[in-house]
Order: C-alpha cells, then sequence, then structure tokens
C-alpha cells in the first residue's frame, strides 16, 4: 500500500516517486480526450481505486463525450480524484481514447468515445 505524496493538475505523485497521469493515446481529427487531478489529500494508504459516474453526456455543439471520475480510497474515504473525459468530435462522427500512464509507460485505456 503507498501514500499519495503531491499533486497537479497533470499528476499524482506517491511517495516511493510513482508517478499517475493520463494522455489521449488515440484520437481521430478534432476528437480529444484527457484527464485532470482535482482534489488530494496526503492522508492514509491507498486502499482502493474506483471508476465511477461513467456517463454520455450531451455537449452543447452537437458532440457527445463519456465522463468519469477515478476516485483513490482510504478504507471508505476518497483521498484522490480525477475527472476524465473522452469526445467523439464535432458532430459524433470521431472517436477518442484515454489511457492511464504510470511512471510514463501506458498500463491501460480507461475511458473511449466512439461515433455512433
Amino acid at each position: 500500500m503507498k501514500r499519495i505524496n503531491e499533486l497537479s493538475n497533470n499528476s499524482l505523485v506517491l511517495v516511493d516517486g510513482t508517478t499517475i497521469n493520463f494522455e489521449c493515446t488515440d484520437a481521430d481529427c478534432c476528437a480529444s480526450a484527457d484527464g485532470t487531478w482535482e482534489s488530494a489529500t496526503a492522508d492514509g494508504l491507498i486502499t482502493d481505486v474506483q471508476l465511477v459516474d461513467v456517463k454520455e453526456d450531451e455537449e452543447a455543439w452537437g458532440g457527445t463525450q463519456m465522463i468519469a471520475k477515478l476516485v483513490v480510497m482510504h478504507d471508505q474515504n476518497p483521498i484522490a480524484q480525477a475527472r476524465l473525459r473522452a469526445d467523439n468530435g464535432n458532430g459524433d462522427y470521431y472517436f477518442s481514447v484515454l489511457s492511464v500512464f504510470v511512471n510514463g509507460e501506458e498500463v491501460g485505456k480507461i475511458l473511449e468515445s466512439y461515433y455512433d
């Protein structure tokens, strides 16, 4: 189990130096994906990580996007949270993929949005 050391908009850094961030790893045309860390406390060991509130959201200009939160937990208490987003571009014709990276290496896709 590890503890959180510091947080920036782009990265969550654990006390052992492990860095966790998000990048858009695939997209077409004007579609995009991103993830930002919004809050963290250094109290408590990390006991769980949950992807929550995954839903499709209609954007004002006619596109759709997938949004979610990644919550890092200590027991039943959230100690860090990231907001994730992947859209399918102007007019819903494209796609994007958001992946999570640990120490600069891609460990997997976390959120995707594709055209209908």
